[in-house]
């Protein structure tokens, strides 16, 4: 295609650990580098591609540049397994940590680690997405939904848990449309955590039983739906690719073969 890794294709890694309001430095490093891109390459407009948590964090930023900066520097925002509404997964780095698979590694021990990053609160599931009635955790003696996070931390003995939560909750929820054309894309049919259930005397130390629903894996297809609340929202395009199956899952969507094809289109002014 051409591209020049350092000159027209460029990346911009961020601190995961951390929620988009901690993110000031990065953010201005961020605008120079589109900026950048934009001028090293005749004056041509940037297409900027995130994945997971990285395009809330997008968004983030760019509900916070004037419209005239995004009109000549934007060209489009490409979104992957974009996490719009939160997931209930991180319920359970919060509550007994979660080894992410590697079963040498013990939840409680990763769990300090996991707790103390402000953006897991961020990434929790939302009340505009899920309702008080849907139970996300649920034990012997309570269940927990996204009305009653306050008992949830309260519970575990971790309140600064649900600080982090106040202090993040509010960042992107309203979904601000981003005022540039979007490619929404994102896989479903893959097994993912919609609720976690502790036996007797097993929260929240113990591994929890995992309830499923459709999604990518670790994000709920709800909130990998967020996107299309921006149809009809703003005057730029808003275009949805909804793919499925296990090649599409929340990791394996980077190397999908439709996916790829369909970014390669975009990049080249086919889409």
């Amino acid at each position: 295609m051409g591209y020049a890794r350092g000159l027209s294709v460029r990346g911009a890694p961020f601190d995961f650990r951390k929620a988009p309001n901690e993110l000031g430095d990065y953010f201005i490093a961020l605008k120079k580098l589109v900026e950048e891109t934009y001028e090293k390459n005749n004056n041509t407009k940037v297409v900027v591609i995130a994945h997971s948590m990285g395009s809330p964090v997008f968004l983030y930023f760019l509900n916070r540049q004037p419209q005239e900066w995004k009109d000549k520097f934007i060209q489009s925002f490409v979104t992957l397994a974009g996490v719009w509404g939160g997931a209930v997964k991180p319920l359970r780095l919060m509550a007994s940590g979660d080894n992410l698979g590697v079963i040498i590694v013990n939840t409680n021990k990763i769990r300090p680690q996991q707790r103390s990053m402000p953006s897991t609160a961020f990434l929790m599931p939302d009340s505009q997405f899920w309702s008080a009635s849907e139970v996300l955790v649920s034990t012997p003696d309570k269940n927990y939904t996204v009305a009653n996070y306050k008992e949830f931390f309260a519970d575990m003995n971790f309140t600064d848990g649900y600080n982090m939560r106040m202090d993040t909750e509010n960042l992107v929820r309203d979904l601000t449309p981003p005022q540039v054309p979007v490619h929404c894309i994102h896989g479903s049919g893959v097994p993912t955590p919609a609720a976690f259930i502790f036996g007797k005397d097993q929260f929240p130390d113990t591994y929890p039983k995992e309830v499923d629903e459709d999604g990518d894996g670790t994000v709920n297809i709800r909130s990998l739906f967020g996107c299309l609340k921006w149809v009809g929202k703003q005057k730029y395009p808003v275009m949805h690719v909804h793919l499925n199956g296990s090649t599409s899952d929340h990791m394996a969507i980077l190397s999908n073969s439709d996916a790829r094809q369909y970014i390669k289109d975009v990049v080249t002014g086919k889409r």
